[in-house]
């Protein structure tokens, strides 16, 4: 026997009607690579904002310390403690100038350990080190000429 019942007509676009299981795991794929890239690029947005911040900060301290050397004589100089700041992590100043031998002096010494006068004007050097919140070691240093 023949079935002779009529056969149902496909409603127009109902084959595409809704998405598969293969399709769906790979929207979720693509989905969460997307989200990963970008965390990843906000993590490093953050982590470039912090380290200008810290150097915002280590160039202050070093227009700090430079000012108040450019008032200073050289016996003072000679003596000179850098003072300690907050804001950085580990953060050292180092100050010296190059005698007239060539010799790099840092600061304080005593002065009659001094083997040569610097020259006049002499090249006084400000390094300020401190290390990131991840452990990397940074440094900025600036120098400026003083008269005696």
């Amino acid at each position: 026997m023949v079935d002779t019942r009529p056969i149902p007509e496909r409603i127009p676009g109902a084959r595409n009607a809704g998405m598969t299981l293969l399709e769906l795991m790979i929207a979720a794929g693509i989905m969460s690579t997307a989200l990963v890239m970008l965390m990843g690029s906000i993590m490093s947005i953050s982590a470039t904002g912090a380290a200008a911040e810290d150097r915002t900060i280590a160039r202050a301290h070093l227009s700090g310390v430079m000012e108040e050397l450019s008032t200073t004589n050289f016996d003072s100089l000679l003596s000179y403690q850098p003072p300690a700041f907050d804001g950085l992590l580990n953060e050292t100043i180092t100050v010296s100038f190059t005698d007239s031998n060539g010799t790099v002096v840092q600061v304080p010494i005593a002065p009659n350990t001094l083997g040569a006068l610097p020259p006049n004007p002499a090249e006084i050097l400000v390094t300020v080190t401190w290390n990131t919140s991840a452990g990397r070691p940074n440094a900025v240093s600036a120098s400026f000429l003083h008269r005696w």
